[in-house]
């Protein structure tokens, strides 16, 4: 099964790449239309997007050749019934075809094929086997796709009826937390002109505060530094006006409990609305599960992966995300603010997952 990305200025010329590329065969999986990225939010030109798969593997079914039927009607000594038989098998072949091309854009793999081109991808056994439970039976590629983006759970995006809504990043260092919290400062107090302020307790990582700040001037943003639990608190209490406050956390090991015990009380100080636990994709998922589960105990409710640019596959990051519970808040795919930055789409990492390019 062959997964593409099609992408044009209208969606009747992307479908017109995908018939010339793939021909009449194709499976429509998605269609979307956006705006192509642009520096710091502005918005770009109208694009459309579909997202197409063929199946490369099917043999072409043996075609019987049809019978002149007018001919034999002009035959001397054809009898009606002779001639009523073959109008009949003309329209079981047409029956046939039909059938065909509908079997050919919706094939269903035998549940042995099923479960290997999930194995294929990385997936694990109990993923695979709950991805087939949830198919119900229909096996092709765009249904084991859709399958297995409903078994992930997806936060909602803020809805600011709470303010000022509190937002938090914890992660281990090198997750990406600083420049994940200059991307959703510049989606929500640029792009959705939000009254947003920026305040970082990333007091040990040389050069940390220094690039925030820069990002905070370039968005006009107030920012502020917080090395204790209490400052954090002051300083959460001195932007209570705000609709949106990002709150930035030192990187701390998983492997190091009172380092996680510090990070807690700062956690604690700020009263977070939303506690995000940044996870990148490129590490190994015996070392995104440990992540995951040792930074449970700060609070983390909401589960953002990122540098999926960097994974070798994205099975790792959609089964840790499936195993932990946590819902999905945003996805990173890139270092470039804010455009490399994704609310949640279980249907999108899930075809990434199966071999969407």
């Amino acid at each position: 099964m062959k997964i593409k990305r099609f992408e044009a200025d209208s969606i009747q010329e992307a479908m017109k790449l995908v018939k010339e590329e793939f021909g009449r065969d194709a499976v429509i999986l998605q269609t979307r239309q956006f705006q192509s990225k642009r520096l710091l939010g502005l918005k770009g030109k109208d694009r459309a997007e579909v997202l197409a798969a063929i199946d490369v593997n099917v043999p072409p079914r043996p075609v019987t050749p049809l019978r002149p039927v007018a001919a034999a009607v002009r035959q001397p000594g054809v009898k009606p019934e002779e001639v009523e038989s073959l109008r009949k098998e003309v329209e079981d072949l047409r029956e046939a075809f039909r059938g065909l091309a509908l079997s050919t854009a919706t094939r269903t793999l035998e549940n042995s094929e099923g479960s290997e081109a999930l194995r294929q991808h990385g997936l694990p056994e109990d993923v695979v086997e709950r991805t087939l439970a949830e198919a119900k039976g229909a096996l092709d590629i765009g249904s084991l796709t859709k399958a297995l983006a409903s078994l992930l759970p997806i936060a909602p995006l803020p809805t600011f009826e709470q303010r000022p809504h509190i937002l938090a990043l914890v992660g281990p260092t090198g997750s990406g937390k600083t420049t994940t919290i200059a991307k959703l400062a510049a989606r929500y107090g640029l792009g959705e002109a939000r009254r947003t302020a920026l305040i970082t307790a990333d007091t040990y990582r040389i050069g940390a505060v220094g690039q925030l700040r820069t990002y905070a001037e370039i968005l006009k943003l107030p920012m502020e530094v917080a090395m204790t639990p209490a400052e954090v608190a002051s300083a959460v209490e001195r932007h209570s006006d705000k609709e949106l406050i990002l709150v930035d956390t030192v990187g701390r090991s998983q492997r190091k409990p009172m380092h996680l015990s510090e990070l807690e009380a700062l956690v604690k100080a700020a009263r977070p609305t939303e506690v995000h636990l940044t996870v990148s994709a490129a590490a190994s998922l015996a070392v995104q599960e440990e992540v995951i589960e040792r930074f449970r105990r700060v609070g983390a409710t909401r589960l953002l992966v990122t540098k999926l640019d960097e994974a070798a596959a994205a099975a790792d990051a959609c089964t840790a995300a499936l195993r932990s519970g946590l819902p999905l808040s945003y996805t990173t795919d890139g270092q470039t603010v804010p455009d490399d930055l994704q609310a949640a789409d279980a249907l999108r990492l899930a075809a990434l997952v199966l071999g969407a390019t």
